[in-house]
């Protein structure tokens, strides 16, 4: 991987960012958050007048009094005597109906609000960054806006290397019966698979899942037809590629290709999420439309650096050839789904979002849209995305349909959407588990979300100023004393990170030479955010003693949450102990591997890398979100210009170092999207800094140079 490299886009991008940006999550605000002024009371509610679509199997819409108390239905019949003291809302020729489920989703939980004021009540989660994502599951975070309610996988099962960095990389049944039970432990809501994963680390996951009541989704494994995965027990599917015989692609494919996977569908009833939007969005140059550009002001900057870049790259690649050809692939997949839905089998709505220009909510009823095209009525649009899909998914008890003791999850429109389902995109209110917000307070969380991204623009272009790390003898909160007499600070510097030209995090470094021998190299980052309760800072320290890593200090800190870790080599092992706020998560986990460094996103690893000899398979500690660690190995090697080029199992990174052994420049490869670290300033004390060993100041001179341009 070239320095000049240019960045690249692509469809895995934030899912890396899930772990960078820390998906600017608004977990931790005091309690009310942005509810206040909404109707959060315990009081009952009634709506009255409306024509009420039930859902339930055998009844007709009517005209209805709905009344809920809490977060349930607790009366619905028509000429209903209210009780004293029922709040009345009038909301006589209007329409009610169970709230939306998106059954395929990339969440993230700054969008609640665009999910809610579109009436989506539920989505799940295919997994992403595991922590962010449990804690965004608890009912003190879904309540927050009120979001929709949240089921997730976790994080994404692959096969190696990894299709993330977050997946959970499978390379055989040994490494499934080791790894899968971590998710198990953290009560994942089902289990999520990319086609890479092997066969028998994919039949494995199965048995295990079913062990554990869990279901297991996703397209077939490379090489496995639907019919066969149904056979070995997979419970759902996503996309419709699967569908078609393995290496006929969409351009030849007819129409008797798809029969046996249909009839597979239909017997065994298993079902499929099409997200036919996916390829949809493909023929559109959204830059052209100013209302898809204003809806870019709702989301981090981020989003929209790397949905722009997603839009350059098709659009220039968009000939009226390729343009044909994604037309025809359309046409297929719309013409499949309608005979998937003549044939009945059981589809569920998906939105994919918050994939490029899959806006979070929107793009659920885009995919309805589409269904209706293929030939689908509107009512029975609407079923799938209600009932049909709480059925699926095993919700059928609480969500999908309206009637006593029900979660109060519903939407009231102004006309029947069994006419024009485009009226469920302009809500008079929505009903999240008994929170009732009308019209108005939609549009007040919409914009207190762009006043939070308006703040978060003016702030990125604020210098990021970051305090220096604690000194190398720090192990633990509770010590004070982080430097000893004789120490001496070495280096000391700041870099910033960016993707797609937006800086997402910094970061101060310094090397300590330490009295008595040794090598401290320490770390702060900060992921900065407009709002204080969500930034996030990670400090790591790390100690070696003649190139080995003696001992490591992590912490994750956001607002009042902390992760702890502590590592150290003892007894031919390395042994490390977690705990967060203080209670102990993980205790004496140990690997027989000595590492070198541990990977933490820090360029302190990149300096200890600096210093290790050429050619060397490096042992590495990849510490996960989460503050987990997986023994994995890097490769590192000297280009002809003098710049450091490292495999490792997540992704190339190539970095120089300059004569001082700061990080002047690094890029890191990430899935297909690329991460640029700059160096801001930094200081030697007019000493010699790091200064790289021997074998490698003999390096071309051009290593320190400027950088190639493209």
């Amino acid at each position: 991987m070239r320095l000049t490299e240019r960045p690249a886009s692509g469809p895995r991008a934030l899912i890396m960012l899930k772990t960078t940006l820390s998906l600017a999550l608004y977990l931790v605000l005091p309690s009310g958050g942005e509810l206040a002024g909404l109707h959060r009371s315990q009081e009952r509610t009634a709506f009255v007048g409306a024509t009420v679509h039930t859902m339930v199997p055998g009844e007709t819409p009517r005209i209805l009094t709905l009344v809920l108390e809490g977060e349930r239905i607790v009366a619905l019949a028509e000429d209903l005597e209210l009780a004293p003291g029922t709040r009345q809302i009038d909301v006589a020729g209007r329409h009610i109906v169970p709230g939306l489920i998106d059954a395929y989703a990339h969440f993230d939980p700054d969008h609640d609000a665009l999910y809610t004021a579109v009436g989506v009540t539920c989505v799940r989660d295919v997994g992403g960054d595991r922590l962010p994502l449990l804690l965004a599951r608890e009912p003190r975070h879904r309540n927050r806006i009120p979001g929709p309610a949240l089921l997730t996988a976790g994080a994404l099962i692959g096969g190696d290397p990894p299709v993330t960095p977050q997946a959970v990389s499978l390379q055989n049944e040994h490494s499934a019966e080791k790894f899968l039970p971590i998710l198990f432990d953290e009560e994942v809501d089902f289990l999520s698979i990319h086609p890479s994963l092997p066969p028998t680390a994919w039949r494995k996951t199965i048995e295990l899942a079913h062990a554990q009541d869990l279901e297991v989704w996703g397209p077939p494994p490379a090489g496995q037809t639907i019919g066969e995965a149904i056979a070995a027990g997979q419970d759902g599917f996503h996309f419709l590629d699967g569908l078609k015989p393995d290496g006929v692609s969409w351009d030849i494919v007819q129409g008797a290709a798809f029969r046996p996977a249909v009839a597979a569908l239909k017997d065994s009833k298993r079902p499929l999420v099409p997200l036919l939007v996916v390829s949809a969005i493909l023929l559109e140059n959204q830059g052209q439309g100013a209302a898809h550009l204003s809806l870019l002001d709702l989301l981090d900057p981020i989003y929209e650096s790397w949905w722009k870049a997603e839009l350059a790259d098709r659009i220039e690649l968009m000939s009226p050839e390729n343009r044909t050809r994604v037309q025809r692939m359309l046409d297929k997949k719309t013409q499949l789904v309608g005979d998937l839905a003549r044939e009945g089998v059981t589809l569920l709505p998906g939105s994919a979002g918050a994939q490029p220009w899959l806006f979070p909510g929107q793009a659920l009823h885009r995919e309805l849209a589409l269904w209706v095209e293929a030939g689908m009525p509107r009512g029975e649009v609407l079923q799938r995305a209600t009932r049909g899909a709480a059925q699926a998914l095993g919700l059928e008890g609480e969500r999908g349909a309206l009637f006593v003791g029900a979660l109060a999850d519903l939407i009231c429109v102004s006309a029947d959407p069994r006419e024009d389902l485009g009226v469920l995109l302009d809500p008079d209110y929505v009903c999240v588990r008994g929170r009732v917000l009308e019209r108005r307070d939609l549009a007040d969380l919409l914009e207190t979300l762009a006043a939070r991204k308006r703040a978060l623009r003016s702030d990125l272009q604020r210098p990021l100023e970051i305090a220096a790390p604690p000194g190398p003898r720090t192990f633990g909160e509770q010590q004070e004393a982080s430097v000893e007499s004789g120490d001496a600070l070495v280096l000391d510097g700041t870099v910033e990170t960016r993707l797609l030209g937006q800086r997402i995090s910094g970061e101060r470094f310094q090397v300590w030479q330490l009295a008595g021998g040794g090598t401290g190299y320490c770390g702060r980052i900060r992921y900065p955010s407009a709002d204080q309760n969500v930034e996030r800072e990670v400090v790591v320290i790390q100690v070696l003693h003649a190139g080995e890593l003696q001992s490591c200090y992590a912490t994750l800190r956001q607002a009042d949450m902390v992760l702890e870790s502590c590592g150290l080599w003892v007894a031919g092992t390395w042994r490390t102990r977690t705990r967060f706020n203080g209670q102990p998560l993980r205790e004496n986990e140990s690997i027989g591997t000595h590492p070198r460094c541990v990977d933490l996103s820090s360029v302190t690893s990149l300096l200890i890398l600096g210093q290790t000899e050429l050619g060397a398979r490096i042992p590495v500690l990849h510490m996960r979100e989460g503050l987990e660690v997986d023994s994995v190995t890097w490769m590192s090697e000297l280009d002809d210009r003098g710049n450091h080029q490292v495999r490792t199992p997540f992704g190339q990174l190539a970095f120089r170092l300059n004569e001082k052994g700061a990080p002047e420049r690094v890029m890191q490869r990430r899935g297909t999207g690329v991460l640029e670290t700059s160096l801001r300033d930094f200081d030697a004390f007019g000493g010699g800094g790091l200064p790289l060993p021997p074998a490698k100041k003999a390096a071309p001179a051009s290593a320190s140079g400027e950088a190639e341009e493209d």
